[in-house]
């Protein structure tokens, strides 16, 4: 018969690799989405025509970008969550059957 070793299923550890993330994603909002909005914010007191149009539309890309980079560390943050909480009641229901 095939041994189980729970210790093998570290759901805290996937938490620890969710948290690391989410405080990236804080980083990046907080930095850099700052940073992008005062650029944005400058364009028109420095820039003119075409050259302020350019930099405008590749400043919305960029600020499209981080978004969309956000919203995957965050969908990878709430899966990595989840899969700890599989992982818990996975070793509750084995803990179970085991001692009953």
């Amino acid at each position: 018969m095939a041994t189980i070793n729970l210790a093998d299923y570290d759901s805290a550890a996937v938490r620890a690799a969710a948290r690391k993330l989410s405080s990236c994603a804080q980083n990046l909002r907080g930095g850099t989405v700052s940073q992008i909005q005062s650029i944005k914010g400058q364009i028109p007191a420095n820039l003119k025509g075409e050259a302020a149009d350019a930099l405008t539309a590749r400043v919305n890309e960029l600020s499209g970008d981080v978004a969309t980079l956000l919203g995957g560390i965050n969908g990878l943050v709430k899966a990595l969550n989840r899969y700890a909480d599989e992982l818990d009641a996975t070793a509750r229901r084995l803990r179970q059957q085991m001692q009953g």
